[in-house]
């Protein structure tokens, strides 16, 4: 539950159990900047509980490293208290003489500040270039501290944990927002009581406002006032004063600086402290959802308060109770109210919104192509297009004629008359680029179309011919479905033909770019039932092979007993001399030995669902001998035709892998990635809250996978997860965003210059699902396949794991086979008689 490591080596010395753990409290403040842990276990534990040792606390499915500051031991019982490592190590480490920074990056100022530490930076936001200064001796703690101040940022520490030790620590620096994780506190479910204090003592009204001295003494002084505040909290025409003397050593200040100071303070003062005291129940430890986390953001609602309470708080310190985790507690602050007016008025205005996009009568296309047409003309030459002449037309007035829909004529007006606009001058204005566009990516989107149609017809073709296809209800749904799927390619393909660069109009071609999802959508029903008739083939193949299998083995008994002269009777038993049954059971004994042989080297693949390999079975031996009768029924080992066929099937799906475009992102089990999480098998990982996946495409000291190639198009796509799961992109070690965190399934982005790639997918919510992940060269998202080198590690396993079993199989084999010949050899006078009777 809790480690202790040494400060030396910082390797684990010894696990606190349970048992012997009295107290373990976690606290973390806001305010100073405090982290500790105070803990209480029996003395045996003594010798490790000194030293400034480390102590390693599990928190939302990751640690927190603490240095021993403080050890007091009464009886039985050490008491103990630590401090954050990083506070201790930052705090400790060694001053940084004064120093001037010049328009840096944060990544740049923090690079320098941890130098020499035992910290390295994770996670770096980008904020822009500052200057960053301070001129004194300061401590790598304190450096920071100036950091976040000139980037309005704050910084968190975190640890990575190996087998023994702790591998690696970060310094986050990141945007100070609060984040919301769904947690409210209302009235009639965790709220118990809500206490409203308004504290009117410190109001004013206006101010007397004093300036410094300057050098003969003289003070400037002005007076400001607030009517609105008089007329909420005084008297007609009596304010309610109070004297204001801005802190400054500036002895010029002007009046106007003075007034201004004075109208900010006093815009401080003039409203009542309001403050809440809440009691609530802490439900975490029963029900995970509500979970609360330092530094979150929370709601508060209570509609029986009066007036109604609405607000949002930051939790600003947390205390965790380990052992008990119902007594855990925490501490909000920055209450800000929301009115129940200004709540209603939002919820009434995000209505009517959706309720006038839903009145809508425009689709999504038409409205796309009316904004961008609105955008557009600022940088073209603007054309009216109209299925009527323009009214009104000057002289180099040009007019899109759209009285055709299928063939729009672009004119020109010229002295009193529209003249069809020639194509060189058509191009060289503009006039038609979007449609020209439009019309050449649609050709080559059918291009592509056109090799995909090709290749799933192929492969329709082969299933409908396969003898091993009996369910002729499948077989004509197949037939069916191509059968409609070549209807809309057909439709598309003669669309195309029926329009030119010259004549294609945006009405024309959004008929076509429905047609397209069309059949998308008939082609993801065809594979549908293609992979339901190739199971059906798969099955059916399964069974003949079987029943081929058994009647070999009869044949082949058959042929072994006749070359000895021994007889079958008719519960088919062998009966012969005992001599000769003696060398059938050696030639058995000899082909069974052949066959084990050849059972090493091809026994038992299996891989996932994709069925790249099929399971191959041995069959197994069965011998059995009575003392009056022999009784010899042995199965071989007959590899059915279909092993030779199913391992080729297997090699060349690896090989194709290998070769064409593959899926970048390896097994999450390989030490290429860092999996904060519960790993659930090759591509399933469960993330605790805030935790993440980090796929690294650069050198980090170990296995690393292939660099992205620089100016290439990507696309990452997330194939299965939960909901609350996002995934951003980045480069130089993660230090700068190419694409943000984002809910997106699917993310395109191209590498540019960019070096040092890092995809990091992160959980929002606790315990979420991360599935199959996805990285394709190109543009177009490819259908999730294993990453060749996991396949072969698969392979590769499963070839051992056989061996293994056929080494135990033919051991066994043996010792059957030995223990039968010894008791032909034991009965041989019983069979002898049998023989001669």
């Amino acid at each position: 539950m809790i480690y202790i490591l040494d400060n030396k080596f910082q390797k684990i010395q010894t696990e606190i159990s349970k048992k012997y753990l009295y107290e373990a409290i976690h606290t973390k403040q806001k305010e100073d900047d405090i982290e500790t842990f105070d803990g209480a276990a029996h003395k045996r534990y003594g010798e490790f509980l000194k030293d400034r040792n480390r102590i390693i606390i599990p928190q939302n499915g990751s640690y927190r490293e603490f240095i021993i500051t403080r050890t007091e031991q009464e009886d039985d019982t050490i008491n103990f208290e630590c401090n954050a490592s990083y506070l201790e190590l930052l705090k400790t480490a060694r001053p940084i003489p004064p120093k001037k920074l010049d328009n840096v990056t944060l990544q740049e100022a923090i690079d320098f500040a941890l130098q020499g530490t035992v910290f390295e930076p994770g996670l770096i936001e980008y904020h822009g270039e500052k200057d960053v200064t301070w001129t004194d001796y300061n401590s790598p703690y304190d450096v920071i501290k100036i950091i976040c101040t000139a980037f309005k940022v704050k910084f968190s520490s975190r640890i990575e944990v190996g087998k023994h030790k702790v591998e690696t620590r970060y310094i986050d620096m990141t945007k100070p927002e609060p984040l919301f994780y769904g947690k409210e506190v209302v009235r009639g479910k965790d709220l118990q009581g809500l206490v409203r204090s308004e504290d009117m003592s410190e109001v004013v009204t206006a101010l007397f406002c004093l300036g410094p001295q300057d050098e003969n003494g003289n003070r400037k002084t002005t007076m400001v006032y607030d009517n609105d505040a008089q007329d909420r909290w005084g008297l007609e025409s009596d304010y309610i004063w109070d004297v204001y003397e801005p802190e400054t050593e500036n002895e010029n200040m002007t009046l106007d600086r003075l007034t201004t100071l004075g109208k900010m303070e006093l815009n401080k003062r003039n409203n009542s402290v309001v403050s809440y005291e809440i009691t609530q129940l802490n439900l975490e430890h029963t029900h995970p959802h509500e979970h609360i986390e330092f530094g979150a953001r929370i709601r508060i609602k209570d509609p029986d308060f009066s007036p109604p309470l609405y607000a949002e708080s930051e939790v600003i310190t947390h205390t965790r109770d380990l052992l008990n985790p119902s007594n855990s507690t925490y501490v909000i602050g920055d209450i800000q109210e929301q009115s129940v007016w200004k709540l209603k008025q939002r919820f009434s205005f995000i209505f009517t919104e959706v309720n006038r996009k839903l009145a809508d009568n425009f689709n999504n296309m038409n409205t796309i192509v009316q904004l961008t047409d609105e955008k557009l003309e600022i940088y073209e030459r603007k054309v009216i297009r109209s299925d009527t002449p323009p009214l009104n037309p000057i002289n180099d007035m040009y007019w899109s004629d759209t009285s055709n829909p299928n063939a729009a004529i672009l004119k020109r007006y010229f002295n009193g008359q529209w003249i069809d606009v020639k194509e060189e001058e058509r191009n060289q204005i503009g006039g038609l680029t979007r449609e020209i566009t439009m019309y050449h990516s649609l050709v080559t989107s059918f291009e592509n179309l056109s090799i995909q149609h090709q290749k799933i017809s192929q492969e329709v073709l082969e299933v409908s011919n396969s003898e091993y296809l009996v369910d002729n209800a499948l077989k004509l749904d197949v037939s069916t479905k191509m059968t409609s799927l070549g209807n809309i390619f057909n439709l598309i393909d003669n669309k195309l033909k029926g329009i030119s660069e010259n004549t294609a109009s945006i009405v024309y071609m959004t008929d076509i770019i429905l047609l397209f999802n069309t059949y998308k959508s008939k082609m993801q029903a065809l594979y549908n039932t293609l992979e339901t008739a190739k199971v059906a083939i798969n099955e059916r193949l399964s069974t003949l092979q079987k029943q081929f299998t058994e009647e070999k083995f009869n044949d082949a008994m058959k042929r072994v007993a006749d070359t000895f002269g021994i007889q079958q009777d008719e519960q088919g038993r062998f009966i012969g001399p005992p001599e000769a049954v003696a060398q059938m059971i050696d030639a058995l004994k000899t082909e069974t030995q052949e066959e084990m042989s050849t059972l090493l080297k091809r026994s038992e693949y299996e891989t996932d669902k994709e069925g790249f390999v099929e399971r191959l079975d041995a069959a197994d031996s069965e011998r059995k001998q009575l003392s009056d009768e022999i009784s010899d029924r042995v199965t071989l080992t007959e590899f059915n035709s279909g092993i030779d066929s199913t391992k080729q099937y297997a090699d060349n799906k690896v090989e194709t892998l290998e070769i064409g475009n593959v899926n970048l992102i390896r097994s999450y089990k390989t030490t290429q990635n860092i999996v904060n999480g519960t790993i659930e098998g090759d591509y399933a990982v469960r993330l605790p809250l805030s935790r993440n996946i980090n796929f690294y495409y650069y050198d980090r000291n170990v296995d690393v996978n292939p660099p992205l190639e620089p100016n290439t198009d990507y696309v990452l796509q997330l194939h299965e997860a939960d909901a609350d799961v996002e995934m951003g992109v980045f480069y130089n070690k993660g230090s700068y965003t190419v694409v943000p965190y984002s809910k997106e399934r699917i993310i395109k982005f191209n590498t540019g210059d960019k070096t040092d790639f890092r995809i990091v997918i992160i959980a929002r919510m606790d315990n979420q699902f991360v599935g199959k992940v996805s990285l394709y060269k190109g543009t177009k998202g490819l259908d999730w396949t294993p990453n060749p080198l996991d396949v072969q590690t698969n392979i590769d396993n499963a070839e051992t794991n056989a061996k293994a079993y056929a080494d135990s199989l033919k051991i066994q084999q043996d010792e059957v086979l030995t223990t039968y010949d010894t008791r032909i050899t034991q009965n041989g006078k019983d069979i002898e008689q049998r023989a001669t009777k």
